[in-house]
């Protein structure tokens, strides 16, 4: 019990923050707030407007569409392995997938909804992140963004987005549609009622998501072991 069995004291964080190991830990420190609050803070932003679409708008894509979407993908890898410039393979990936949305994209009668589209988000936090890190490891290194705070950043957006996803879209579901049509009667705009009206109403879930993500973010571990060197080590990669 603190003040009975214990003085309670901060030599601890002294030793730590100021004294002897304050060289070894003030830097991730640093970089573990700025990498933690940012990524963050761009998960809530994109992840808050893409729930709300997924709440509001229907959405209807077709089966066929996004097989051929990833084929073209697969196209553009193969290409690159064997020689071809990356933009130029991207490009002609495009092209195909283009051309064939424009002549038998029309065929293909199947689609799936929002729910389908919700499920496969939240499904990509059952992936292992050791079955991924590599192909990432790869990613950042041709873009020469290895041991930047700019590819953990990126890194855990990436990782973090589908859980906000599916917090707001829960959310969101809550507020009735009735006061947004009411808005809209009264001459407000999507993006105002949106603003003015959805968003302070969806406070407590907004920080609560926040926070949720924030501990995510300040507690990873493995992707930060890989992608982070001296110059964007993070706490917890220093204490381990």
């Amino acid at each position: 019990i603190p003040f009975v069995d214990f003085e309670p004291s901060l030599h601890a964080w002294d030793y730590i923050m100021v004294g002897d190991l304050s060289n070894d830990t003030i830097r991730p420190y640093i970089n573990t707030v700025i990498v933690s609050l940012t990524s963050a803070s761009l998960a809530l932003l994109l992840g808050t407007a893409a729930a709300y679409a997924l709440t509001r708008f229907e959405y209807r894509p077709r089966i066929g569409a996004i097989l051929s979407f990833i084929g073209c993908i697969a196209l553009a890898v193969v290409a690159v392995r064997l020689g071809v410039p990356w933009q130029v393979a991207v490009v002609i990936a495009i092209a195909i997938f283009i051309l064939i949305l424009q002549t038998i994209g029309r065929r293909f009668k199947r689609s799936l909804g929002n729910n389908d589209i919700g499920f496969w988000l939240i499904s990509q936090r059952m992936l292992p992140p050791v079955a991924v890190v590599i192909p990432i490891y790869v990613l950042f290194q041709q873009l020469r963004l290895l041991d930047t705070r700019t590819s953990l950043i990126i890194a855990y957006v990436a990782v973090n987005l589908p859980i906000v996803i599916w917090l707001m879209r829960d959310y969101f579901m809550t507020i009735p549609k009735e006061l947004e049509e009411c808005a809209s009667i009264d001459g407000a705009s999507r993006y105002m009622t949106f603003w003015a009206i959805v968003l302070p109403l969806s406070l407590p879930g907004l920080v609560a998501t926040f926070l949720f993500v924030l501990v995510f973010a300040w507690n990873e571990y493995l992707l930060a072991l890989f992608l982070s060197g001296a110059d964007a080590q993070t706490l917890p990669l220093t204490i381990a």
